[in-house]
């Protein structure tokens, strides 16, 4: 990880911690969650380009890997969207 480039590290700590923040948003019932998930998506797919593409990540591109990698982009997705949906219903502020 200390050898992956900064944009890399920036975007994998945008993905981290605007999905925190996206959930915590979520628990108080903030509009605002759907735009964190949003970046945080944005974070995690920039992350994943890039270990998954550069040649010294090539270990990490097992199928298992990209199994769990995908299922975390999805998720994170659903919890944009969902939060999207409950903004517009009114349920979140």
């Amino acid at each position: 990880f200390q050898s992956y480039p900064l944009w890399v590290e920036v975007c994998w700590a945008l993905g981290v911690w605007a999905a925190v923040a996206g959930s915590v948003l979520l628990l108080l019932r903030r509009g605002w969650a759907a735009y964190a998930f949003v970046v945080a998506l944005l974070g995690i797919l920039g992350t994943f380009a890039w270990v998954f593409t550069h040649p010294s990540a090539g270990l990490t591109a097992t199928p298992v890997a990209i199994g769990a990698s995908a299922l975390v982009a999805v998720i994170t997705a659903l919890l944009a969207f969902y939060s999207r949906r409950m903004a517009l219903r009114g349920v979140l502020g």
